[in-house]
């Protein structure tokens, strides 16, 4: 592998070439990161999708039935559904972070 190298006032870019190859991964290998990927099996993707889903939709309507049914009972028409779906909300983004981040941790 020959590293080029060419400075342009402050930065400084290298340039990483095989010989009568282009690299698989020039992105990797410029910043000297190894994008791994893990076996895992074929169904894993979509029970992450299916979670995601299931949750955000879970927790926006139980918000927005929740709210609902507040609103009957206090007379209060629009506002505890507004509160009710923006809470299901945000406890639906906070799921699905959360979600990701124990999928990708490989738990």
């Amino acid at each position: 592998m020959r590293a080029f190298s060419h400075s342009d006032s402050s930065w400084n870019v290298r340039i990483l070439a095989k010989k009568n190859t282009m690299a698989a991964s020039p992105v990797s290998e410029v910043w000297g990161t190894a994008v791994e990927q893990k076996n895992r099996p074929p169904f894993y993707g979509m029970a992450l999708y299916t979670a995601i889903l299931t949750e955000l939709a879970g927790s926006i309507l139980a918000g927005i039935f929740s709210g609902k049914w507040l609103d009957g009972k206090a007379g209060t028409e629009p506002t505890f559904l507004i509160i009710g779906l923006l809470l299901g909300l945000s406890g639906g983004v906070w799921a699905v972070i959360y979600t990701i981040r124990q999928f990708s941790s490989g738990d």
